[in-house]
């Protein structure tokens, strides 16, 4: 499941589509090591994404925050 999440959210169509499944992401428990890169990515290269106010900072905790588990 976590992984059809991170696609999703890859394939942000909106402002408030990616705000909506940042939460989504947020709310993982598992967490595979390629999430961050692909994040990272999606900011970098969706502009739904880097432009919705406040998800590339969320993006950003994330993966300081899975980076830090080593999960």
């Amino acid at each position: 499941m976590a992984e059809i999440i991170v696609g999703l959210f890859e394939l942000s169509t909106s402002f408030a589509n990616a705000k909506k499944l940042i939460g989504h992401v947020e709310s993982l428990e598992v967490w595979e090591p390629s999430f961050s890169a692909r994040l990272e990515s999606t900011v970098k290269n969706n502009s739904q994404v880097n432009g919705s106010w406040g998800v590339p900072e969320r993006v950003t905790n994330l993966v300081k925050k899975w980076g830090k588990s080593g999960v």
